[in-house]
């Protein structure tokens, strides 16, 4: 396979929140943990960067593991290292954040992040 990878969970794992370049779901550690998310393949080094402009300062992109239920694959996944004061502790409900009309709401909310769409067009 040629390009690149990423790992992306949480609120990325909406089409819409992806396309698009309040819920801010956190990696903390990466080591020995599981995260359910999805695998994008065939990505370019300007969409690399993109994610890196959309995740900003607070996450760090670091190399994992994902497995496809038959085979391990090493890819990239970010890995939150802002301000642990912030995070609820919580597990983070995709299923939730769907349903419960957040996934809109985030959408309407996040003009912040019209940077990634400007970086695009550069």
């Amino acid at each position: 396979m040629t390009g690149y990878s990423a790992f992306f969970y949480g609120s990325l794992m909406s089409k819409k929140v992806l396309a698009r370049g309040e819920e801010y779901p956190a990696i903390t550690t990466c080591v020995g943990g599981q995260v359910t998310g999805i695998l994008a393949q065939g990505l370019t080094a300007k969409d690399i960067e993109a994610l890196d402009v959309f995740e900003g300062d607070w996450y760090q992109r670091i190399a994992v593991q994902v497995t496809d239920g038959q085979e391990m694959i090493d890819t990239e996944a970010y890995l939150y290292i802002g301000d642990q004061a912030l995070l609820t502790g919580q597990e983070w409900d995709f299923n939730q954040f769907l349903t419960s009309g957040k996934e809109q709401k985030w959408l309407d909310d996040r003009c912040d992040f019209y940077e990634v769409d400007t970086f695009h067009q550069i």
